[in-house]
C-alpha cells in the first residue's frame, strides 16, 4: 500500500499507542503530582487519621498502583470521570455539560 493511503493507515495504527501513552502520563500526574487528593479532600485544620484512611479507602488509593490505573482506565472509557475536586460533591461530567 503506497501513498495517501497507506500514510494515513499507518498513522491510525499508532493511535492505540498514542492512547495508552497519555493516559499513562495523565495518570500518573494526578497520582504523583505534589499535592495529594486526600489533602485536598480533607482540607485545612486538624487532619483526623481515621478520617483520611477512610478516604483513602474509599477512593481506592491503598490498593496497588496497576489496580488504581486499570481502574482509571475503565472508569474513563465508560465516561466516569469522578467527582470534582473544585466542586464539592458534583460530578465531573456535569461539570462539562453544564460549561460546555
Amino acid at each position: 500500500m503506497q501513498g495517501l493511503a497507506g500514510y494515513i493507515l499507518r498513522r491510525l495504527l499508532l493511535v492505540p499507542l498514542i492512547l495508552f501513552v497519555v493516559s499513562i502520563v495523565t495518570f500518573a500526574l494526578g497520582r504523583y503530582a505534589p499535592s495529594d487528593y486526600v489533602d485536598i479532600a480533607v482540607g485545612t485544620g486538624k487532619r483526623d487519621p481515621e478520617v483520611v484512611e477512610r478516604i483513602k479507602e474509599e477512593r481506592g488509593l491503598n490498593d496497588p498502583v496497576y489496580e488504581q490505573y486499570i481502574r482509571y482506565v475503565g472508569n474513563f472509557v465508560q465516561g466516569d470521570f469522578g467527582n470534582s475536586v473544585r466542586y464539592r460533591g458534583v460530578d465531573v461530567e456535569d461539570v462539562i455539560h453544564v460549561s460546555g
